[in-house]
């Protein structure tokens, strides 16, 4: 479908919706789909852009035209954004992924859809959305959707059991195998629940351990989506208050920001989350408090580049959601255009 090339009925770009719940998979398949060798060969150039709400078409632009011509673009209206979209796009078949759309809103799509009409044909968006309905409102046709179904309680076992059962001893794991696969049950279906629970259960090393995890009372955690917060609860709360602070610190950034390791560390710092000990001991901290949540799936993509650059990493939109959450009382966070 991605790879075919458009029928007379279909416009020069064709509009692909990967839909489902927040914790699904719907980033890690997009990625997958981006890092295909067939995928990389068929499209002259492939754009992420991550959308979230409000969907502000200025910043989109932006982030399209600053991927097509490599130089981040000074205009700040947005029809001259679109027409430089527009001009750059002509006759590049080119996959662009719209990453977490919420927005039901068509007009607000009508204007960036027509700047990329221009491409040639074959091109793509790729759109990754919760909802149903905003696939439907963009033009997605129901051959072109597909909706990502939960994970069986056996799947989830089969994740959770990979990362939870690494480096254990055969009898380990059968002495605590009925009690995981009762954790998995809580997982719901959710890849992301089952990878955060198993990275916590690395850290548990008796039955007793595992059955404090399953009989928790933050499992009758009640709101909206938050059919994810028990497992990233139960990891948070198990996490030094320290690495707590660290953690929730990160709201603050916009969604699917790139972030830089160093870069937080000295954050962490100016915020006088270390207290008073000597700036080589801060940075010690920083980075045993960064490598914990690591271990624990609080952050993913995390790049190793060569010595001289920095390591970067992103948070999952739903860990995101999570760290807002706990910061909820505590501060705001607005958008600056």
């Amino acid at each position: 479908m991605l790879l075919s090339e458009s029928t007379s009925q279909e416009s020069n770009v064709r509009i692909i919706s990967i839909v489902g719940m927040g914790g699904i998979g719907k980033t890690t398949l997009a990625q997958m789909v981006c890092d295909n060798t067939r995928v990389k060969t068929h499209f002259s150039k492939i754009i992420w852009v991550c959308v979230s709400s409000p969907f502000n078409e200025i910043r989109i632009a932006k982030a399209i035209l600053e991927s097509l011509t490599n130089n981040t673009p000074q205009l700040i209206e947005l029809d001259p954004l679109l027409q430089n979209v527009s001009q750059s796009i002509i006759g590049k078949k080119f996959l662009l992924v719209l990453h977490d759309v919420w927005t039901e809103d068509y007009r607000k799509f009508e204007q960036l859809n027509n700047a990329l009409s221009r491409g040639a044909p074959g091109s793509s968006i790729l759109v990754t959305t919760r909802k149903e309905t905003v696939a439907k409102v963009i033009g997605t046709t129901n051959n072109n959707m597909f909706r990502l179904g939960l994970l069986s309680d056996e799947e989830c076992w089969s994740l959770l059991s990979q990362v939870a059962f690494s480096g254990r001893s055969s009898e380990e794991c059968k002495n605590l195998k009925n009690i995981g696969r009762g954790i998995a049950k809580r997982c719901n279906g959710l890849p992301l629940a089952a990878k955060v629970l198993g990275s916590l259960l690395c850290f548990k090393n008796t039955r007793e351990e595992w059955e404090s995890v399953l009989e928790s009372e933050l499992w009758k955690v009640e709101e909206a989506e938050k059919v994810l917060f028990p497992p990233l609860l139960l990891s948070y709360y198990d996490l030094s208050s320290l690495v707590r602070r660290c953690f929730s610190y990160c709201a603050v950034f916009p969604k699917a920001y790139e972030m830089s390791k160093d870069g937080l560390i000295k954050l962490w710092m100016a915020q006088g989350f270390f207290g008073e000990i000597g700036s080589r001991d801060m940075e010690v901290v920083g980075e045993e408090s960064f490598r914990s949540l690591v271990m624990r799936s609080f952050f993913r993509d995390v790049q190793y580049p060569t010595w001289r650059e920095e390591i970067t990493f992103k948070m999952h939109d739903i860990v995101h959601d999570f760290a807002q959450y706990l910061k909820e009382d505590e501060c705001s966070v607005m958008e600056v255009k």
